[in-house]
């Protein structure tokens, strides 16, 4: 049986999107910018020193674009795979051994590759050489002289765009991210109508056990990152031998991984790395829905507990589906 939502429900939740404004929003706190030269050691440093997942990088005053930590992660894979790729064609004359990583535990030993992996990540690549690298970061910017509304950010978030700058005449004024809408939306589903009660199974999101990109605990956890960036996702599961959800690994922990851990972090297991990176959250820390709750279930548990995505799980808590915040506000706007 299927909850009947009311097109009157559907209208009162856009006027709300349609009345509020970005402006009233926004964070007053200058924006954390990267600079162009920075390492990839430096963009996490200020990332993680300033709990954010996303910069703009600058060179000199010249804007270049936006820089996260899936940028990072997607450079610091694609260089290791093209160096291994290319020492495997002539590794007899290499002559600079730094010049290059391995690509997998089962090629080479840990040390080594690690080793090489560290080398990438601290000298060869820059902030500007890394921005967008993952094409999830198009710059997407709101003029505040246009006065845009929730709804009007909302639009370019269902888009696939993970944040959105909002702009005056002298530059990047903020940054507007999804969570923002997230939390707005959260103080007031009271105001939303029945149209909250709609189930995560009626939202449109692909469901089934091939949806999910699955990872063991067990796993180096670099293998972990090479395979979400092999599958285009920003986040995988963490599963057990039997296939239950028991917690998530994300771009988002790579933050954390700071220069001089780098070496020594990156051939740990899933589940040691997160306990030794991720603070005040355990490895078996994940957050799920089932398909019978609903959407105002949803966006609580995102605001709550500011988290990018839930992990849909059926009755043997194994997983079947992912909700994004990309996907609400998709549906708030279709």
């Amino acid at each position: 049986l299927h909850t009947y939502i009311s097109p009157f429900s559907e209208i009162a939740m856009a006027h709300i999107l349609s009345q509020a404004k970005v402006n009233s929003l926004l964070d007053e706190r200058p924006v954390v910018t990267i600079d162009s030269n920075s390492s990839l050691s430096q963009t996490l440093d200020v990332l993680s020193s300033n709990n954010i997942i996303s910069a703009p990088v600058y060179d000199g005053g010249k804007f270049l674009g936006l820089i996260d930590v899936l940028d990072v992660l997607t450079c610091l894979v694609a260089k290791t795979a093209e160096a291994h790729a290319a020492q495997s064609q002539n590794a007899a004359e290499h002559k600079d051994p730094e010049s290059f990583a391995l690509a997998t535990f089962v090629d080479r030993p840990s040390e080594y590759w690690i080793a090489m992996a560290t080398n990438l990540a601290l000298k060869v690549a820059h902030a500007k050489d890394v921005r967008d690298f993952s094409k999830r970061n198009p710059f997407v910017p709101l003029h505040v002289k246009d006065d845009p509304t929730l709804e009007d950010a909302a639009q370019v978030f269902a888009q696939g765009v993970h944040r959105v700058p909002i702009v005056d005449d002298n530059g990047i004024k903020s940054i507007l991210s999804q969570s923002t809408i997230i939390n707005f939306l959260k103080n007031n589903l009271d105001s939303l109508g029945p149209a909250m009660a709609k189930t995560v199974d009626q939202l449109g999101i692909p469901l089934g056990n091939q949806n999910v990109k699955k990872c063991a605990g067990h796993i180096a956890v670099l293998d972990a990152f090479t395979s979400m960036c092999h599958f285009g996702v920003p986040a995988v599961v963490l599963v057990d031998d039997e296939g239950r959800t028991f917690g998530v690994l994300s771009a988002t922990d790579l933050k954390f991984l700071l220069g001089a851990n780098l070496q020594q972090h990156l051939a740990l297991p899933v589940v040691q790395y997160i306990e030794k990176v991720r603070h005040g959250k355990p490895a078996d820390w994940v957050v799920t829905v089932k398909t019978t709750n609903t959407l105002a279930d949803v966006i609580s548990l995102l605001a709550e507990h500011r988290v990018h995505r839930l992990f849909v799980v059926d009755d043997k808590h194994h997983p079947i589906g992912v909700v994004s915040l990309t996907d609400v506000l998709r549906v708030l706007v279709t």
